[in-house]
């Protein structure tokens, strides 16, 4: 199979590389935010930059059918901080240390704590990062995070290939009943994916993970940052993309 080597490309529009795609010394790819990359072949960021942009409502895609290696840097769009506001979202790269996160300007702040959190289902409450907090952002874990007036905030890491796999825990008895059944969990692809079976007959969310869903929830329940709380996306005629 041919490589394409890019030494300089910058992309303005949608675009589908059948082949193994390589970024070598020097190369660089933006990709705007409305536009996508599809890589049928595998994907190799050897020393070049990547770059993926977005806003409120549009968001760049980097695809790979392949094996993907080396970086990329996904500036993501994050709602403002604010009562009923926030996101919840996941990392679309792995790699990501909660201490490089919360150095980005755009993050809000309420004293030694950043706008960066993550949910513990068995007591129902939230921890937010502090200048102590080490580790990285897990793929496919959701987060609540906050910008300090709507914009985004820059994720440098290794995107994910093949299947990608969140334990999912029903938490509902535990701690004398405040416990919940429900998890935050986030799209691991620096894509989008199919929501239900009116986006795709069987490679959606919902079908692939009917026996790990409680039959009584089977849904995916969006949060929707204007503030009007929960959106409810099922396998009925509204097609959903995470």
């Amino acid at each position: 199979m041919k490589k394409i080597h890019l030494v300089i490309f910058l992309l303005i529009s949608y675009i589908s590389v059948g082949q193994n795609l390589t970024v070598i010394s020097g190369g660089s790819i933006t990709i705007p935010k409305d536009s996508y990359v599809f890589v049928g072949g595998d994907f190799n960021n050897a020393a070049g930059t990547v770059t993926l942009h977005s806003d409120s409502d549009e968001f760049s895609s980097l695809l790979v059918s392949g094996a993907a290696s080396g970086d990329i840097t996904y500036n993501r769009y994050v709602n403002v901080v604010g009562d009923g506001e926030w996101d919840l979202i996941g990392a679309p790269v792995s790699g990501m240390a909660f201490s490089t996160l919360i150095q980005d300007t755009n993050i809000a702040t309420n004293g030694s704590f950043y706008a960066v959190g993550s949910y513990d289902n068995t007591t129902d409450t939230w921890t937010n990062a502090t200048d102590a907090t080490t580790g990285s952002l897990s793929l496919g874990q959701g987060y609540q995070m906050a910008t300090t007036s709507g914009g985004t905030l820059s994720f440098t890491g290794a995107i994910a290939d093949g299947d990608q796999t969140v334990t999912i825990t029903n938490s509902d008895a535990e701690n004398s009943g405040a416990g919940r059944r429900w998890n935050l969990i986030a799209n691991p692809f620096a894509s989008y994916l199919n929501g239900n079976s009116n986006a795709d007959g069987t490679n959606n969310f919902l079908t692939v993970n009917t026996a790990a869903i409680d039959d009584n929830f089977e849904a995916l329940y969006g949060w929707k940052a204007d503030g009007t709380g929960y959106e409810i996306y099922n396998n009925s005629p509204v097609q959903p993309r995470t």
